[in-house]
C-alpha cells in the first residue's frame, strides 16, 4: 500500500494533492507520469528483457534456435527503448511548446522538468 501511495504522490503534483489544479498542474501531472514510464520503469523492463535473452542465449547450448531467440529478445529490447526515448523526447516537445504558450498560465521552464508558481 505504501509503494502505491509513494508512486501516486510523485506523479500528482504536490499543490493538486490539497486543493485544485490550474492548468499548469495538468502539464506537470502528465510530464510526471510520462518520465515515471520513462525513466523508472522503462529501464527496468529493458533490463529483464536483456537478462531473459541472456538466460537464453546462454542456455541454448549450441541450439541455434535458441541462440535466435535469445538475440531477437535482446534486439526487440534494444529497439523498445529507443522507441520508448524518441516518443518521449516527442511527446515532452510538445507538451512544453502548448505549455509555453501565450495562453500557459505562465510556465517558463526546461523542456522536461514543470515547475508551477
Amino acid at each position: 500500500m505504501m509503494i502505491q501511495l509513494s508512486l501516486f504522490a510523485s506523479i500528482i503534483p504536490q499543490s493538486c494533492q490539497n486543493g485544485p489544479c490550474g492548468l499548469c498542474e495538468v502539464f506537470q501531472g502528465i510530464s510526471n507520469l510520462i518520465n515515471f514510464f520513462a525513466f523508472e520503469m522503462g529501464p527496468i523492463v529493458a533490463g529483464l528483457m536483456f537478462l531473459i535473452g541472456g538466460i537464453y542465449w546462454v542456455a541454448a547450448n549450441g541450439n541455434e534456435e535458441q541462440i535466435r531467440k535469445g538475440q531477437d529478445v535482446i534486439k526487440s529490447a534494444l529497439i523498445g527503448l529507443v522507441v520508448m526515448y524518441s516518443a518521449w523526447m516527442i511527446i515532452n516537445t510538445i507538451i512544453t511548446t502548448l505549455a509555453t504558450g501565450p495562453d500557459a498560465g505562465g510556465i517558463r521552464t526546461s523542456w522536461w522538468n514543470f515547475k508551477c508558481q
